[in-house]
């Protein structure tokens, strides 16, 4: 049936009501309807027009004592029974209406019913002051000494006009000293803290439609398979915060239209109605008999998201999920002392080979690439800023931590540099033209009037972001987008394969990508991930403002400055030494044999002064290789050949690497011979790689962890530690500790 523009799925669709399967049901029909989609479009302008009518609504101030803290109480629930009352009373109007005012714009005419918008506006907004008043007298009754003194909450009022306005923050007061504020009813100072969970900076923001959770407070914990997308969605362990009422607003229960707030504080991991993660699924490399498989080969990985995100789940107390670790970007997270190339390369090789530490009868071979230090912006760079203003990034460690991390990079931008900032919602808009970097004011004044709000349409924001950096393209400089978002994609070209495939076609216009992820809760990994990887880019997750200064200012020239394209890596192992192996990590980089000599076929990126490691556990030959199968019954193996065991060779190292601008690969080979070092003899740089790989698998609960724990991959990460100016290594350590505090 051909939909209307009265069906209720408009309004749902356009405030994210709909279920998953519902919305991508929706979008199938959306993308084939172009009355449709003006009718989409018609109820978003007619939700922004009411929002903006709720933003000029007045707020009196209060002033309370907490001795009459009972009949405040009683008197608020009484008022919040006739608040529901009204919108149970004109709800089934407001479903109906919002579509057929959509109509009627479509048509050139607009006709609204006065009555049940300004009752509806005085029903939300009176919700609002019942909530903030019970939560308050809660505080302050919460915190009442006994005896006589009481407390009062204080309004500092501000006039304009000759009209009360809504004051800039609520402070409880005892005795003319400050003791807690309450941020967040207008304009509050930006903190100078990290912004994270439990403490954003607080910013004038627009009008938003967020969701609350419901006033039982409850533990919801489940796993399940995201609808229409590969990989999982991870429902983790949250308790639902008290709102003390049940919320409502435009489209059903469970939506508030907040006034003009500072950023959401990001929902921890303890309070959040749920955590709706998706990462792709990963199936563990096993080890691969060398007579049956003697080549190994992958596309190179020098990703950090997953050791950042990894780090933020157990610094909010909790296990990350399975499928979040990456194990070779928790490696090349962190910098090795490999020897800097020489000559033409664009990159050196190092390789050396332990016993493996967490299996004495095994060996460990540890593979590094070091990339050759270029100055990032010698010949000016090309950037556009492609940010995510979406609903979903209104809070403080998304979007205002977005604004902090692009603002180290303006920093660093010179006159040779140009930028563009192009943002996406619901559509995408041009916020700044390409623009000089020494014109930094200009810059950052676009930047600071950022505010997020509406559904995301990251196709459209991709479509435009291209277009300005192709129309500033800079011939031998950088050439880059750089997407900041949370992944949540939600309209227009919004499903993985479809934003892969628009990438895909970007790539090939010579511009590269970075994409930096943000936030928790609906994060969206799968996505990003493989936007970054077939996107000729790298991705990086930033959670403090610490990780954005590590991404775009200490390593700034890996992250914007490519040396090398489509870098694949291929290892022929000798079988008179070798007789099975395992490349730990590098689970979604495997590649067919034949895929290396295939120009074609897409890899992975090197930047100026990246290091990758791939770390191999390697069965010596002559013992036997897990999940070998039984012999042939109508064929016999191929015998070996005699100069495979007269070899001293463990294994000959294959790179095949583009030039930037080129289309040929260009091939490099190297053969390995060494003795095999006892690992309490290896260098700190492998222990401590040997840790990371160890810490990766036991967060994994890898079945190939061996003898490994939390207190010998420990040690291995104290030994191994090094000369650690950033810290970054004494982290790590941290990081293990609580990780086995938190098994416990």
């Amino acid at each position: 049936m051909r939909p209307g523009l009265t069906d209720y799925r408009i309004t749902a669709y356009v405030l994210n009501e709909l279920s998953e399967q519902d919305r991508i049901s929706f979008e199938k029909e959306l993308n084939n309807s172009e009355e449709l989609q003006k009718a989409v479009q018609a109820v978003r302008e007619m939700t922004e027009m009411l929002s903006s009518e709720f933003k000029k609504e007045v707020y009196e101030p209060v002033n309370i004592e907490v001795n009459k803290t009972d009949q405040v109480r009683s008197e608020a629930q009484a008022e919040e029974v006739k608040v529901l009352g009204f919108w149970q009373r004109y709800k089934k109007s407001l479903m109906i209406g919002v579509p057929a005012l959509a109509a009627a714009s479509v048509a050139g005419v607009i006709v609204m019913n006065q009555h049940i918008m300004s009752g509806f506006n005085e029903g939300v907004i009176r919700q609002q002051e019942i909530k903030e008043t019970i939560a308050n007298r809660d505080e302050i009754a919460n915190n009442q000494p006994t005896g006589t003194e009481t407390k009062k909450i204080d309004f500092d009022q501000q006039t304009v006009n000759g009209t009360v306005q809504k004051p800039d923050a609520i402070t409880l007061v005892k005795k003319d000293r400050k003791v807690a504020p309450i941020a967040g009813l207008n304009k509050v100072a930006e903190s100078e803290q990290d912004a994270g969970p439990g403490r954003p900076p607080a910013k004038p923001m627009d009008m938003v439609a967020s969701k609350v959770s419901p006033a039982e407070k409850r533990e919801s914990v489940a796993i399940g398979r995201t609808q229409g997308a590969p990989g999982r969605t991870y429902l983790a362990k949250r308790k639902r915060m008290n709102t003390g009422g049940r919320g409502f607003g435009i489209g059903g229960t469970g939506r508030h239209i907040l006034p003009p707030t500072s950023p959401m504080p990001e929902p921890s991991l303890d309070d959040s109605e749920m955590n709706a993660e998706e990462y792709s699924t990963i199936t563990e490399n096993d080890f691969k008999k060398v007579l049956d498989h003697p080549l190994s080969t992958f596309s190179i990985d020098v990703d950090t998201a997953s050791y950042a995100n990894m780090r933020r789940f157990l610094n909010s107390g909790q296990m990350p999920p399975k499928d979040s670790v990456r194990i070779e970007e928790m490696i090349n997270y962190f910098s090795y002392d490999y020897d800097a190339p020489k000559g033409k390369a664009p990159f050196s090789t190092s390789m050396d080979l332990v016993k493996a530490p967490w299996n004495e009868s095994n060996y460990l071979l540890r593979v590094g690439l070091k990339g050759k230090e270029i100055q990032w912006n010698d010949k000016g760079s090309n950037l556009v800023f492609l940010l995510d203003v979406s609903g979903s990034m209104n809070y403080g460690n998304k979007l205002p931590l977005v604004k902090k991390a692009m603002r180290l990079l303006i920093d660093n931008l010179t006159e040779k540099d140009k930028i563009a900032i192009v943002v996406y919602a619901g559509n995408s808009g041009l916020v700044l033209p390409s623009t000089s970097g020494e014109k930094k004011e200009d810059i950052l004044k676009a930047l600071d009037k950022l505010q997020a709000g509406g559904s995301t349409n990251g196709g459209a924001g991709i479509e435009l972001a291209y277009k300005v950096a192709k129309e500033n393209f800079i011939k031998e400089g950088v050439n880059r987008v750089i997407l900041a978002t949370d992944g949540d994609f939600n309209v227009g070209v919004s499903s993985e394969g479809s934003l892969v495939d628009l990438i895909q076609k970007k790539a090939k216009t010579g511009v590269f990508l970075s994409v930096l992820g943000f936030g928790m809760g609906n994060y969206k990994d799968n996505k990003m991930e493989k936007l970054a990887n077939k996107g000729n880019g790298n991705y990086a997750y930033i959670d403090t403002t610490k990780e954005a200064k590590k991404v775009l200012v200490e390593e700034m020239g890996g992250t914007l400055v490519t040396i090398a394209k489509d870098v694949k890596l291929q290892i022929e192992f000798n079988p008179g030494k070798v007789a099975g192996y395992r490349l730990i990590g590098y689970e979604n980089r495997m590649l067919a044999k034949e895929d290396f000599n295939n120009d074609k076929k897409d890899a992975g990126e090197l930047g100026a002064g990246h290091r990758v490691t791939a770390l191999y556990e390697i069965i010596p030959a002559g013992q036997s290789v897990p999940g070998s199968v039984d012999s042939l019954k109508y064929q016999k193996p191929a015998a070996k050949k005699p100069e495979a065991k007269a070899s001293d060779e463990w294994l000959t190292l294959k790179l095949r690497y583009k030039k930037p601008d080129a289309s040929k690969s260009e091939l490099l080979e190297f053969p390995f011979k060494s003795e095999v070092t006892n690992f309490e003899r290896a260098k700190p740089d492998f222990k401590f790689a040997a840790a990371v790989a160890g810490f990766g698998m036991l967060l994994r609960d890898s079945k190939h962890s061996g003898t490994a724990n939390f207190d010998n991959v420990l040690e291995w990460a104290i030994e191994g530690q090094g000369k650690d100016d950033k810290g970054y290594r004494d982290e790590f350590i941290k990081l293990i500790r609580k990780a086995k505090s938190i098994k416990k």
